[in-house]
């Protein structure tokens, strides 16, 4: 029969007995920060992540250059009258030498967070060291808020360092024209990129509150991901040929049959989009897309038309069910690993 250790839940939300819980959390929290910061498998991880994003930042900055010198030249064309439907493309923006960085962050960034997160409590137990930690006077939400906070910060860190960086570099590389919105898209970016790599490293640490092996934890968690960045795309694209199967030759010879068959084809990528988006990493790439591209529009079957750019508040308007996805995702791993550890027997 295991025995539940460590203080009951305090009774009050202010007082004594919450500051000291939030000064437990604190102290835990500056711990975890400390240990990582001393973790080789966390700068392996992170060195691979950086460079990536570094490598992927420089060639951005290499096509930024190349579509510059491209609107130019048209520009010139135009100009002289040897173009006579002037510019076919819109003025380069700086915003998209960093699209290409949503699917490394989509890969190499959830693996980083699992790396964060896979141990928390598992670490713990496999060490015995959680029911000395909980026989201390601390409450056990603030091992949980303290093992949370702490690798949040890691995470942050990491992140935010890395991102900054390579957009440093794309930036140095380039010297473009930066408007305010270019820079509040590029924050934005940030902190979504922050939010979908929390989503997994919560993910990891709900796994190792349940299992007491990290290996198990981890393995599980990268099963995830794996589902997450592979599988669901070709299952969604499945469901979506049984449901609305695309017509793969037809004679059409009247309006009517012409708009029946758009109307499938819409169908059958609406349906798919719908079905991808419950898997983070494609509701990231999504989201990415939307911040990063300005003249990004819903997604159709059809040559997207490019128009006037849309404010962010529009661009994020459009992506609204990733962000619902991104938060969902964290929050309910966060409650669940809070519960799940807060009722949980320490053997």
């Amino acid at each position: 029969m295991g025995i539940r250790t460590g203080l009951p839940r305090p009774p009050v939300l202010f007082g004594k007995h919450s500051l000291l819980n939030s000064m437990s959390a604190l102290v835990i929290a500056k711990k975890e920060f400390k240990d990582y910061m001393s973790s080789k498998l966390f700068w392996t991880i992170y060195f691979i992540f950086a460079l990536t994003i570094l490598i992927s930042a420089y060639q951005g900055a290499y096509d930024y250059s190349e579509e510059v010198k491209k609107y130019e030249e048209e520009l010139r064309k135009a100009e002289e009258g040897q173009n006579i439907f002037r510019i076919s493309r819109p003025e380069p923006n700086i915003l998209r030498a960093f699209i290409r960085l949503t699917n490394y962050i989509a890969f190499i960034g959830a693996i980083l967070a699992i790396i964060v997160g896979f141990n928390a409590i598992s670490g713990e137990k496999e060490k015995n060291t959680l029911q000395i930690l909980l026989s201390y006077p601390t409450y056990r939400e603030s091992i949980i808020n303290g093992k949370f906070l702490g690798r949040l910060a890691v995470l942050t860190f990491a992140c935010a360092l890395t991102l900054l960086a390579g957009i440093g570099l794309t930036v140095g590389l380039t010297n473009p024209v930066i408007t305010d919105e270019d820079i509040m898209r590029l924050l934005t970016f940030i902190l979504v990129s922050l939010l979908y790599m929390s989503s997994f490293m919560i993910i990891a640490i709900l796994l190792s509150v349940i299992y007491k092996d990290s290996v198990l934890s981890l393995s599980t968690s990268m099963i995830l991901w794996v589902s997450s960045v592979f599988l669901l795309l070709p299952i969604s694209k499945l469901i979506a040929t049984l449901v609305y199967p695309i017509p793969k030759s037809m004679i059409l010879t009247g309006e009517e049959e012409k708009s029946l068959v758009r109307d499938i084809i819409a169908n059958h990528y609406s349906l798919m989009d719908t079905i991808s988006t419950i898997s983070p990493s494609y509701s990231f790439q999504k989201l990415g897309r939307y911040i990063l591209d300005p003249y990004s529009r819903a997604i159709t079957f059809q040559m997207p038309i490019q128009t006037e750019p849309l404010p962010l508040a529009e661009s994020l308007l459009l992506a609204w069910p990733s962000i619902v996805v991104l938060l969902v995702f964290a929050l309910l791993a966060f409650i669940a690993s809070y519960i799940l550890f807060m009722r949980q027997d320490i053997r």
